[in-house]
């Protein structure tokens, strides 16, 4: 009995901290992140699937307006939550200038610890999509001007990779 209530005090931690110690993949640098992915597009949310409970995203879909590396098609869908449900959001850190944004790795995601980040998206609104094969916390950006930082960023970044590729 005692062996068996150890067993469950040493198990039961690690299955509630799913994701205790984060995976290198949600860790990459704004340059690793754009050089590891397959795709990157500015696209606009433009239809939110149905979700069979509030710990699962929907599924969004997204019409791509502008193909910034990569190919890609005219629909993109994502798993992600409603911002507004979410409360709190970062929204597009005033044009990806507040120093927050660059200095704590910060993102419009969450990661509720199954070692995943998911984007935080309005329908109607723009985002900067990086597609990897992982998930990270700045690959959902909202952009609501090209002049936004964030946007110019991934694209020095994309033109600056592609030198070097060659």
């Amino acid at each position: 009995m005692i062996r068996a209530l150890i067993v469950l005090l040493v198990i039961l931690p690690s299955i509630s901290l799913a994701c205790t110690v984060p995976p290198r993949y949600l860790l990459l640098t704004n340059s690793e992140l754009v050089r590891n992915s397959t795709s990157i597009v500015l696209a606009k949310a433009v239809e939110r699937g149905k979700s069979e409970n509030e710990y699962i995203p929907p599924e969004f879909t997204f019409s791509v307006e502008k193909t910034i590396k990569g190919k890609s098609t005219k629909t993109i869908k994502l798993n992600g939550f409603e911002a507004n449900k979410m409360g709190g959001n970062p929204s597009d850190f005033q044009g990806h200038l507040m120093p927050e944004f660059w200095a704590f790795d910060a993102g419009n995601s969450i990661q509720p610890g199954d070692c995943s980040a998911y984007g935080l998206f309005e329908l109607g609104k723009s985002y900067l999509l990086i597609l990897t094969k992982e998930s990270h916390p700045r690959a959902y950006e909202e952009i609501k001007s090209e002049d936004d930082l964030w946007f110019k960023t991934a694209q020095v970044l994309v033109k600056e990779q592609a030198k070097f590729a060659r």
